[in-house]
């Protein structure tokens, strides 16, 4: 029976009107009981533990029904069902909804399987009275049986374990938690002002998210996420945004606006962003990330790592997107985070993207980089920057701070009548920029760019695109820091042959960015002392043959080539060269041997 109560759940997939008089104080998290009962069947049982959530959307209201407990370790997965009507009724509320056509997948009927059944969704009624919601849903299936659902529960005044302190936050167990937290942004979002939330375990949206589009923690300004939010190095599998033609979102992401609040510590894996709107007006702007569409008002996102897609398109409207975030302003931060996804905004009008930011204006992005596609399509004018798409101008005395950032990116592209591309950063409105604006940024040498004119050459005078410093693959493959942008006391998992990662797993190398035919020995016999050195360097071959010794500085400059001479001991003066980290490249006959190199 387990396959027939599965489907219990999955039939409430219903599509409702709502009520700009119900009152938010209705919403919240209510714990129950279902009874099913079904005379053909000869089925009457209890299915226990059953949390349904109320929340809104503005004024709009959706049911949330969690996992039930069959025993056993069994539970059936959790729906969403949108847009409810909640109306004033003597001393409590009515809920009401439309009949609804469904096909179910899988239920068993006398003994047989039933695969694809039509059915018939009946939301008979629903009262919330004196904090008690009651439920009665009636299913039909098509020329077999009529099954009742009756749910009774009450509601719960405090939505998650602990007090939302910094010493015992809320904790976040299980994905319907993440609901709860959208649900309690979305009604009362002052409530959440200076909260801490902590996951206490890995998550996966599954089965959960049906082809209804998620609205996101803190949907706008006006129900921006106030709260702190730490991942604690777990990881969220599976989110997904998908079109909604119906509802004028703006703010596409996770989160939606963060303000004057915190994301850390946490990981979404296999974003799956792809969101499409007609706008009426040219000056609506539709923002699109992987963690959150746009953080404002000293908002930061610290230590966070995005894969997947993020695809944002707004018909007669401004597009940006972002691998992490779609904006980052006000003083705002995004600091030590990756993106692997593959990031496109597209427009009829300006179309923005970048690898990490869609556009800084006023903020600051640091020690953070992309590998990910970064592509920008527009009838008109579009930017495109591997690690962020554009920087905003300054304003008063406050500035964009974008340092410590490489462009990874295989390739970037923007297309339209203007299409502009820098490999870090496709455009900068800074005027008189603060002396540590756009500090230290570098992109992997062959990055490709791409414009309906062709491929961008990078050595051209462009005095608002920002290319960054070249760093060459074999530097790339050999320090693991990237020149000490990316280190283990700022969270970083640090791997030579490996792209620096978080939460102690480093980052596989992508193909693109192997040294052709070249093998990278990560424990060679090669030694090199003293190190560190107050100067001299001497080279103990170990019995091996070398081809060349090369020393860089941690910009990925040359400063030392040698093919002759190569003895069993080779020695070098250092005193030349300021203090330091250096990276010594030794290609043997068995590959390439790297090494850190300290002058003190």
């Amino acid at each position: 029976m387990k396959k027939f109560r599965l489907f219990l759940i999955l039939l409430a997939v219903i599509g409702l009107s709502f009520n700009m008089n119900a009152q938010s104080t209705q919403t919240g998290t209510y714990t129950g009981t279902a009874n099913v009962t079904s005379q053909a069947l000869s089925l009457n049982e209890t299915l226990s533990n059953v949390d349904v959530i109320i929340n809104s959307e503005n004024y709009s209201y959706n049911l949330v029904i969690d996992q039930i407990d069959l025993g056993g370790n069994t539970y059936t997965p959790i729906i969403e069902i949108p847009n409810c009507t909640i109306l004033p009724q003597g001393t409590g509320y009515i809920l009401t909804a439309q009949d609804m056509n469904i096909v179910i997948p899988e239920v068993i009927v006398s003994g047989l399987t039933l695969t694809n059944i039509p059915a018939l969704v009946k939301f008979k009624n629903g009262s919330i009275n004196n904090n008690v919601l009651t439920l009665n849903i009636e299913v039909t299936l098509m020329g077999y049986v009529s099954i009742t659902i009756q749910y009774n529960g009450t509601k719960n005044t405090k939505p998650f374990p602990g007090i939302g302190s910094i010493g015992q936050p809320w904790e976040l167990w299980k994905i319907i938690d993440i609901y709860k937290l959208r649900a309690e942004a979305a009604f009362c979002p002052q409530c959440l002002w200076d909260k801490f939330f902590k996951m206490m375990a890995n998550m996966d949206f599954g089965a959960y998210q049906s082809n209804e589009p998620w609205y996101p923690i803190g949907a706008g300004p006006d129900y921006a996420f106030f709260g702190h939010f730490d991942g604690n190095n777990k990881k969220i599998k599976g989110f997904k945004f998908k079109t909604d033609s119906t509802k004028r979102y703006r703010y596409i992401g996770l989160f939606g606006y963060i303000g004057n609040g915190s994301v850390k510590n946490l990981g979404l894996e296999d974003v799956d962003v792809d969101f499409y709107f007609e706008y009426e007006e040219e000056a609506d702007e539709v923002y699109a990330g992987g963690i959150a569409a746009c953080i404002g008002n000293n908002a930061k996102i610290l230590n966070c790592y995005t894969t997947g897609k993020v695809r944002n398109s707004a018909k007669w409207g401004v597009a940006r997107s972002g691998g992490v975030a779609g904006r980052v302003s006000e003083q705002s931060m995004v600091a030590d985070c990756y993106s692997t996804a593959e990031v496109e905004s597209n427009s009829d009008t300006y179309a923005v993207a970048g690898g990490i930011a869609g556009t800084v204006y006023t903020a600051t992005v640091k020690n953070s980089y992309s590998t990910g596609k970064v592509r920008s399509r527009s009838e008109r004018e579009t930017t495109t920057g591997g690690v962020v798409g554009e920087i905003g101008p300054n304003y008063g005395d406050f500035g964009s701070n974008v340092s410590e950032c490489v462009a990874f990116n295989e390739w970037i592209e923007g297309s339209g009548k203007t299409a502009t591309l820098g490999r870090v950063v496709g455009k900068s409105d800074v005027q008189e920029p603060p002396v540590d604006t756009l500090v230290s940024l570098a992109a992997q040498k062959d990055l490709t760019g791409r414009t309906p004119e062709g491929e961008v050459e990078w050595d051209r005078t462009c005095p608002f695109c920002i290319d960054g410093e070249d760093l060459t693959k074999e530097f790339i493959n050999a320090d693991a820091t990237i020149g000490n942008r990316f280190l283990a006391a700022n969270g970083w998992k640090v791997e030579k042959g490996s792209l620096p990662g978080l939460f102690n797993t480093s980052v596989p190398m992508p193909e693109y960015l192997h040294p052709v035919g070249v093998k990278i020995i990560k424990n060679g016999k090669i030694n090199v002392y003293p190190n560190p050195t107050n100067g001299g360097l001497t080279i103990d071959n170990g019995k091996l043959t070398i081809n060349s010794i090369e020393l860089f500085d941690v910009m990925g400059k040359k400063l030392i080539e040698d093919k002759e001479n190569l003895m069993v001991l080779r020695s070098y003066d250092l005193t030349v060269f300021p203090a330091g980290i250096y990276f010594l490249k030794i290609t043997t006959e068995q590959g390439i041997e790297t090494k850190k190199i300290i002058k003190q």
